[in-house]
């Protein structure tokens, strides 16, 4: 530090807060010198940065928590969703009598909206 006047040195500092957690401070760290140009000392601004971490952290997790509900939706949710699509159309394909044939489109429209509304769902992960 003492090599290097007029440059600024960052540290982070974590110490346990007595209650189980930690308390972090960020810290600029600078050398003054006297008039001869030798070491007088170091001058220090320190700043709590506990709840940027702490939040920084909560929102990995949330990040990580959204990718695995997106890949839940678009991949495990989707395949039985896809396969009651398929077989309601081959069942529709069968039916003769008018009743059923409308139930059936019904069907079919009803899981068309829920994959749909699943794609959007995921797309909403993904950004």
């Amino acid at each position: 530090m003492f090599q290097c006047s007029g440059s600024a040195f960052s540290a982070t500092l974590r110490k346990h807060n007595g209650h189980g957690g930690f308390v972090t401070t960020q810290w600029e760290m600078q050398a003054i010198f006297d008039d001869n140009g030798q070491p007088e000392g170091i001058f220090c601004v320190g700043y709590n940065i506990t709840e940027f971490v702490d939040t920084r952290s909560r929102l990995n997790t949330a990040h990580t928590q959204l990718n695995e509900i997106g890949f839940i939706q678009s991949h495990l949710v989707r395949k039985p969703l896809a396969n009651i699509i398929a077989l309601t159309a081959l069942i529709e394909q069968d039916l003769t009598d008018e009743r059923s044939s409308q139930l059936c489109k019904m069907l079919t429209q009803s899981a068309g909206e829920l994959d749909q509304m699943i794609r959007d769902i995921s797309d909403k992960t993904d950004e």
